[in-house]
């Protein structure tokens, strides 16, 4: 897969992809779809995830929260554009979302969550390049 070659993370990204049973025959205005939900998924997850932990006092999370936050409505904007054949700076609102959500890990407990999510940000980008 060609888009998976031009990410951070070649395995992770096949998986992800492979995950959904379009993938095998999918053109690039279907894998477009696949990554950019997939990707909206892990934001809200580790979102929503974020949102506990802020209630139950870690309060070094509040700006990763926002920046969640954040990273979630870009996606839906997205998403949304995608729905109307409307793929003008993709590219730029994936640098967006990885930009917002690359200081979330440093000494807090959502390593693994963000490292995902930044891997999602970038095949968001690099399935951006094809339009």
């Amino acid at each position: 897969m060609a888009v998976c070659r031009n990410t951070t993370d070649f395995a992770f990204c096949r998986a992800a992809v492979y995950s959904d049973p379009r993938a095998p025959s999918t053109d690039r205005y279907e894998l477009i779809d696949v990554i950019f939900r997939l990707a909206y998924r892990n934001a809200s997850d580790t979102r929503g995830y974020l949102a506990g932990e802020v209630k139950s006092g870690a309060g070094e999370l509040k700006k990763c929260l926002a920046d969640y936050d954040k990273a979630v409505a870009i996606l839906e904007g997205m998403l949304n554009d995608l729905n109307s054949e409307s793929y003008y700076d993709l590219d730029s609102r994936s640098l967006d979302i990885q930009r917002r959500v690359s200081d979330c890990a440093k000494g807090l407990r959502i390593g693994i969550r963000n490292q995902n999510m930044l891997k999602f940000a970038y095949m968001c980008y690099a399935v951006s390049k094809l339009f």
